[in-house]
């Protein structure tokens, strides 16, 4: 009995932690200036990013879909001083829209 009360405390733990702290860019070890939005009455997700760095990095867009398949952006490299956006639609037609859009650096 003791052992389940452990495992699940630990659990509730372990659940609890990735929402506790910041989700700045550089917490998350991504190196981009980006802002993140939702358009197209809610159906478009998109990440507007500038490149602040001394070297050229490559993003994407990750676009988190309620009821229909997540969808991500294509890839664009910016250099040092550049900026520019990536972004995906939600199209399932009778989907929820976009419930999430972060970035991937790479």
């Amino acid at each position: 009995m003791i052992r389940r009360a452990a495992v699940a405390a630990l659990a509730g733990t372990a659940l609890m932690l990735p929402f506790a702290g910041t989700s700045s860019a550089a917490a998350q070890g991504k190196e981009l200036n980006c802002r993140t939005q939702v358009t197209d009455n809610g159906h478009y997700g998109r990440a507007d990013c500038r490149n602040d760095t001394s070297r050229a990095i490559a993003f994407r867009a990750i676009v988190v879909c309620g009821q229909s398949f997540d969808n991500t952006g294509a890839w664009v490299t910016l250099n040092p001083g550049q900026s520019g956006w990536s972004g995906a639609p939600c199209n399932a037609p009778v989907g929820t829209g976009v419930g999430s859009v972060d970035w991937e650096e790479g």
